[in-house]
């Protein structure tokens, strides 16, 4: 991941003062092209924003409950954003490239 395109979430007067370890980071296309703010429900599949060079796009998709595939929809609001800000965190802090999760 290209360091040049992550700025941190907090001010920038405010980043020299702080622990590295404690700083979250954010890719500057999800800083200009936020997810959903609010539930877009379950009949919107996709979602796109566009802001100047900087594009998003992201697909619902389904998860296997044991029986069968079940669609889930799109992710939205505050905790959304801060697992994204923390899967980005990661990458910085551990550049590889995957990234083991716990199984659920």
């Amino acid at each position: 991941m290209a360091q040049d395109h992550l700025f941190p979430v907090l001010g920038l007067a405010d980043v020299d003062e702080q622990d590295p370890q404690e700083l979250l980071y954010v890719h500057s296309v999800l800083a200009q092209c936020a997810l959903p703010y609010t539930d877009p429900g379950l009949d919107v599949r996709v979602w796109k924003r566009v802001n100047g060079a900087a594009s998003l796009r992201i697909e619902a998709g389904a998860v296997h409950n044991g029986d069968d595939f079940v669609e889930v929809g799109l992710p939205f609001g505050p905790k959304a954003r801060l697992v994204l800000y923390h899967l980005t965190t990661w990458a910085v802090r551990h550049p590889r490239r995957r990234c083991r999760s716990a199984r659920a």
